[in-house]
């Protein structure tokens, strides 16, 4: 098993129901696949999770312009950082057009504008040409926050924090 199947068992055995596959129906770079995924993701409940391990899913620009389209379409992203959903080990995923070069630079932005919101966890993430081929090769940061409000507070999720 990859990192991928190992979250959606885990989701699955949280309770909960996972469809996946709605931007590859005619292949990556179909027929207009980045703006069915998009509409498909607004249709979602909580919006869209993403199950990356890391700098390699960065690597794939169709995955980055998806994230980059439903972030700025409004839709919610969530990444699981842990075992489970259902006792708070998630992380709400923001997308940020300022570019940051270092861990320190990040961080050093970072801390002070999210407080206690703040987690480490950031990739450098780059455009290709599906979202708007006028920005192929455009980076963005793709970081993670802790969650709050009363979902956030029901789970646990919002007492996370990072030093």
């Amino acid at each position: 098993k990859d990192f991928v199947d190992k979250m959606a068992v885990l989701m699955l055995e949280d309770g909960f129901t996972l469809c996946a596959d709605n931007s590859l129906e005619g292949g990556w770079g179909g027929p207009d696949w980045l703006r069915k995924y998009v509409e498909d993701s607004k249709k979602t409940r909580f919006g869209i999770l993403v199950l990356e391990g890391g700098i390699g899913f960065f690597e794939s620009t169709p995955c980055c312009d998806e994230l980059y389209a439903a972030k700025k379409a409004g839709i919610n992203l969530t990444r699981l950082n842990g075992a489970s959903m259902m006792s708070g080990q998630y992380l709400w995923v923001e997308i940020s057009d300022r570019v940051f070069d270092s861990m320190d630079d990040f961080e050093r932005v970072m801390k002070p504008e999210r407080g206690h919101q703040y987690t480490p966890i950031w990739f450098k993430a780059t455009l290709g040409a599906f979202y708007d081929p006028a920005l192929n090769g455009t980076p963005y940061t793709y970081h993670c926050v802790v969650p709050q409000g009363r979902g956030a507070r029901s789970t646990g999720a919002d007492r996370q924090r990072f030093s």
